[in-house]
């Protein structure tokens, strides 16, 4: 087990170490720092506190300057002020991403924990095993976002729920309910955990008797009492009404007001976005919709995952198959959950990388870790298990170079094919600029003509430059004879976020000379 978490770290400080600024973070830390030492949770609140605090919290050692905000200023000005012109963002962006790397070693940790509860040590650490090398988790892991603080608690609020159910009492339920509404604070999507509890408590368990109504009745009061304790804590207790919410009955106002003001408006804001009241394009296989895809979830996790998980899923299915759970079994635990987190996230028109449905993985790789000790129990099990292993643990290694976040498996074609497949966060977050900045060094290519879809600044990598649209919400227009020398292009900027005109219309029917990390490079003439 040490080991295994000795491994993790280290593949988590590489990336820390080789991954540029992701598009969110700018946001997301800035907001958080404002919040922690002004106490204005106003900055960005679509996002609840939780994680933005949590990635502020270790930049208290280095005291940042705090620009002064302007009239009339978002948060995404905001941020790039704090990290780009007040300080040096080489130094923030390490400390900031220390609280994500320790809770995705404590999500390993728990996910060994139940799953030796479960079904014995050799399914412990093969759940360990499968989460140390899991792309999808060291791909946001390491960076100071909302995506591991949700997950982590998640998984840490079905946990406790699962060990109420086995032994209900008061105790355990002020923790489940505590951790859960620490969830809630740290990403709306959480809210999918009280249908699954709902439907869990419903199920019962075989052989035993329910949780009695008395016990349930208590657990749900928990949770009223917990949610505006627990959260206005997290807010400061500010409460009052929310700004910019539709006129509502008198008691869910009344009720309304018993939570944080920016809380309710974010989760509004979020939830009608997500609900489709708003279009957002979205790029699956090539295309680009307004309505969302209902299988793209689906394909991510069949294109991003390593053919080794892959196949422990199917090992795990099979397990399945040949012992059903009863209902109530720990397994329904780890299924209603994962379910319900798919199709959350694929109903929902906000689908802008597989890090929406990144709480279903935990559950996935509990599932799958389950069919360990039925492939230990004879020759040929032993080999599959030896199979699945190699081909989880060779590929995540292999990613390490360039990056976790735009990995796809061989099936997808690769990272280099990746973009024919999902653009976004997927694939092109805005981490790659020191990647960017090592091919230009190697390549002896002294300027670029940039379009860089992202929040980093190319300046702290040396890298020399001319904008093009796209870039730091560079103009859309394009100068008489645009493409010149070397140009390299975010993919997005290519394939899915194009800026208005469209002005790289022409190179998406050509194929890139080279690609520098996850960048498409063009050189003009063509050679």
């Amino acid at each position: 087990m040490l080991g295994l978490l000795l491994v993790l770290a280290g593949e988590l400080a590489w990336a820390v170490r080789s991954d540029g600024l992701a598009y969110d973070e700018l946001t997301l830390v800035a907001s958080g720092y404002w919040h922690l030492t002004t106490g204005d949770a106003g900055f960005n609140p679509e996002h609840p506190p939780l994680a933005k605090l949590l990635g502020a919290l270790p930049l208290l050692a280095l005291r940042p300057a705090v620009p002064e905000t302007q009239p009339g200023e978002n948060h995404w000005s905001f941020g790039h002020r704090f990290f780009h012109v007040a300080n040096d963002a080489d130094r923030l962006v390490p400390l900031a991403r220390i609280p994500s790397v320790l809770l995705t070693l404590a999500l390993a940790v728990l996910l060994w924990r139940w799953s030796r509860a479960a079904h014995g040590v050799s399914a412990g650490i093969g759940a360990l095993a499968l989460a140390a090398f899991q792309p999808s988790l060291l791909a946001h892991g390491h960076v100071a976002t909302t995506d591991l603080p949700a997950t982590f608690l998640m998984v840490a609020a079905s946990w406790l729920f699962w060990r109420w159910s086995l032994a209900p009492g008061l105790g355990r339920g002020l923790i489940v309910a505590a951790i859960f509404v620490l969830a809630a604070a740290a990403r709306h999507t959480t809210w999918v955990l009280i249908p699954g509890f709902a439907l869990l408590l419903a199920l019962g368990r075989a052989n035993a008797p329910r949780p009695s109504l008395r016990k349930t009745a208590i657990l749900a009061l928990t949770f009223l009492v917990a949610f505006p304790l627990v959260l206005g804590a997290v807010y400061a207790f500010d409460l009052g009404p929310a700004r910019g919410i539709p006129a509502l009955p008198a008691a869910v106002e009344w009720l309304l007001a018993l939570l944080p003001r920016n809380y309710v408006g974010g989760a509004m804001g979020f939830f009608s976005l997500a609900a489709l009241e708003q279009p957002y394009p979205v790029y699956l296989l090539g295309r680009i919709s307004e309505d969302g895809w209902r299988a793209y979830h689906v394909v991510a996790l069949a294109a991003k995952s390593t053919p080794g998980f892959l196949l422990a899923l199917v090992a795990g299915a099979a397990a399945l198959i040949r012992r059903r759970p009863s209902r109530g079994d720990v397994e329904t635990h780890w299924l209603v959950p994962a379910v319900l987190v798919l199709l959350s996230a694929s109903l929902s028109r906000v689908q802008t990388g597989e890090r929406y449905a990144l709480g279903m993985h935990p559950y996935l790789i509990l599932l799958a870790a389950r069919a360990v000790p039925w492939a230990l129990s004879s020759t040929g099990g032993r080999v599959l298990l030896a199979v699945t292993a190699l081909l989880h643990i060779g590929p995540s290694l292999d990613a390490a170079r360039g990056g976790y976040l735009p990995y796809f498996n061989v099936f997808a074609g690769g990272t280099h094919g990746g973009h024919r497949i999902l653009t976004d966060s997927n694939l092109d977050w805005g981490q790659d600029l020191p990647r960017l900045a090592d091919w230009m060094r190697r390549r002896g290519v002294d300027r670029i003509q940039l379009g860089y879809f992202g929040k980093d600044d190319p300046r702290r990598f040396g890298i020399r430059h001319k904008d093009l649209p796209g870039s730091h919400g560079c103009a859309a227009g394009l100068p008489r004879h645009p493409f010149t020398g070397v140009v390299v292009v975010s993919p997005n900027l290519v394939l899915s976020h194009r800026p208005q005109g469209d002005p790289y219309a022409a190179l998406r029917g050509r194929p890139p000379d080279e690609r520098a990390g996850v960048f498409f490079v063009y050189r003009f003439p063509p050679p």
